[in-house]
């Protein structure tokens, strides 16, 4: 059984049933027929983590940063070409499965660890 306090709306949520009860007991709320003692109270925050970092790294955001150094770093520009077109098996229909992104985004921080987010 559920009761949902909203105390911006100042509403109370309980089942129908013990709306029921507590009308034929003749209390004046629902809550006087529920001792709140036998319950263990949890408060849950509503406030949000400003400092929290979020991972927004995509496809994209890979493909573009290998292409500004793939003059630069041309040998590891090459392994990410292979890595990205290697063909790891097919499907039922014989079409073929090339890499996982998150293989390749895995690839990618550690080749390159000054570029994740959740380590800086």
């Amino acid at each position: 059984m559920k009761i949902i306090i909203d105390t911006d709306k100042k509403t109370i949520e309980v089942p129908k049933k013990l709306k029921e009860a507590s009308e034929l007991l003749g209390h004046k709320s629902v809550l006087d027929s529920v001792n709140i003692d036998d319950y263990k109270i949890i408060i849950k925050s509503t406030t949000i983590n400003k400092n929290r970092v979020v991972d927004k790294t995509n496809a994209k955001t890979i493909e573009d940063f290998m292409n500004k150094v793939k003059d630069s770093d041309k040998d590891t520009y090459k392994e990410y070409v292979e890595l990205k077109n290697k063909v790891i098996g097919t499907t039922k229909n014989g079409k073929e499965v090339k890499t996982n992104f998150l293989t390749i985004k895995k690839w990618f921080y550690e080749k390159y660890p000054s570029e994740n987010p959740l380590k800086k």
